[in-house]
């Protein structure tokens, strides 16, 4: 492996199933094999609950040809034992799985196996966590279900990230939690909103590069955005509460220091200094500016902010190639590794702003049914 920390990967839905094997493959692809998946988050839901995830993760070792080395942690005597932070020695990926991210949180911080953990990252191994294990990564940790208490401190891996899993489903089971999150985050925190069977990934492990992979798109969020999540899941209707990034984006977290601006139905984000005033005159301006640069330019041509570099083929395309990539891990990593070059993105602008398709993921939230989707039926919940 090579020196220095190995990737890292922020996961809505989808662990341990076919829709992201791919990621995963890339992930562990020039490490050791070895598959080291801790499923401490769902330990509260009882042994039956932790088997359901050993056998997903099983599943999923043997689709990519590895090997699965199960790390069951129910406690934090269990944390502290030295013959499991062991297990984690020569890792290729480590991946935190679903359940309650501040039991898992709690379980972990500063036990032998979380310094195992961080010591098999920082010398190279992959670093995954899907909706509670990505919570827990960060260092905000609320109680999703329970909007009374304080949120808890996480692992400390992103303490300058806010994360939201299950972000298209999140209206229906905790409406409040993107403005909890947003508002009350402070001066250099990215808020960022990850749809089911959709990942965020950063090859480099500094945690501020991100790209975008999956069925659906990834969200940035701001302290003024406040009524609602993402799109609606049911409807496909945009709530208006951040620039989305489709498959095939970039998401510099350093570089968004901005305002939201609205034109017709259209929602663009547009950069903003630190400390500028937010106007109403120049809000009205910037609006007109808008329509006329719109409205001037060749038609599928738009600028983006700095730190938004889309992939150089449109969302639509990329999410073709996703399926026809299906589980092969080769051709993922290009998809990771692939970014335009040029800030002036050539696409049709419908693109950007449409829904993206629809199709359940293996999680619903509490009292929904769910939609049939392709993916093999799990029964995972959004995290507690």
């Amino acid at each position: 492996m090579n020196p220095g920390p190995g990737p890292l990967a922020l996961v809505g839905s989808g662990e341990y199933l076919a829709v992201m094997a791919g990621v995963e493959g890339a992930l562990i692809e020039g490490r050791p094999r070895r598959y080291v998946q801790i499923p401490t988050a769902a330990a509260p839901e009882g042994p039956d609950r932790l088997q359901y995830w050993l056998d997903l993760g099983a599943a999923q070792a043997e689709r990519l040809g590895v090997e699965q080395v199960p790390v069951v942690v129910r406690d934090r005597d269990e944390a502290g034992s030295e013959d499991l932070a062991a297990l984690i020695d020569g890792a290729g990926l480590v991946y935190l799985s679903g359940g309650n991210p501040q039991f898992l949180a709690r379980t972990l911080r500063g036990t032998r196996v979380w310094a195992a953990i961080e010591a098999a990252w920082r010398s190279g191994a992959a670093l995954a966590g899907c909706s509670a294990g990505a919570i827990a990564l960060t260092d905000w940790v609320p109680a999703v279900r329970s909007p009374a208490r304080a949120p808890e401190p996480g692992l400390g891996v992103l303490p300058w990230l806010r994360v939201l899993p299950h972000f298209d489903r999140m209206r229906s089971w905790a409406p409040d939690l993107a403005a909890r999150a947003a508002a009350g985050a402070p001066p250099g925190t990215t808020v960022i909103g990850i749809d089911e069977d959709t990942a965020i990934v950063d090859l480099t492990g500094g945690g501020r590069n991100w790209h975008v992979h999956g069925r659906q798109q990834a969200w940035v969020l701001t302290s003024g955005q406040d009524h609602g999540a993402g799109q609606d899941h049911d409807t496909g209707q945009d709530h208006g509460t951040g620039q989305p990034f489709p498959a095939g984006a970039n998401i510099k977290v350093d570089l968004y220091k901005s305002s939201l601006i609205l034109s017709g139905c259209a929602r663009v984000r547009c950069a903003r200094r630190p400390g500028a005033p937010a106007d109403s005159r120049v809000a009205r301006r910037g609006r007109a500016d808008l329509r006329r640069d719109l409205r001037g330019r060749p038609a599928g041509v738009r600028d983006h902010p700095a730190g938004r570099i889309p992939a150089s083929q449109g969302a639509q395309g990329q999410r073709a190639s996703d399926g026809a990539a299906g589980g092969d891990p080769a051709a993922v990593r290009g998809e990771l590794r692939t970014a335009a070059g040029t800030r002036r993105v050539a696409r049709p602008v419908p693109v950007l702003l449409d829904p993206a398709p629809g199709g359940a993921g293996h999680r619903t939230g509490p009292g929904q049914a769910g939609t049939p989707s392709r993916q093999p039926k799990t029964e995972e919940r959004s995290p507690d």
